[in-house]
């Protein structure tokens, strides 16, 4: 059955685009991840955690400790953390 959600479509045309994220299971309903005023905010999550711009290039790379804000130009970005991703939109 093929799946018609925004998500579903965004996630193929990535896939087709970029065929960077064949593979990478993705993170759903992570309550930790989220962006407000251009800010990613990255709660609860102790790792390595890369940020990457829809043009394949990684904008942030770092370990986090803790409770994390990374301040970002306006953009759709994938969040990798875990060997999973979550698509972000910064405004």
């Amino acid at each position: 059955v093929a799946e018609y959600t925004t998500e579903a479509i965004t996630n193929r045309i990535y896939e087709a685009r970029f065929g960077i994220l064949s593979g990478i299971d993705f993170v759903h309903n992570v309550k930790n991840i989220y962006t407000s005023n251009g800010v990613v905010f990255i709660n609860g999550y102790k790792g390595t955690v890369k940020i990457v711009n829809m043009l394949g290039q990684i904008v942030f790379e770092s370990f986090i400790e803790s409770n994390t804000q990374i301040k970002l130009n306006t953009g759709i970005y994938s969040v990798l953390l875990d060997g999973k991703t979550k698509k972000v939109i910064v405004k």
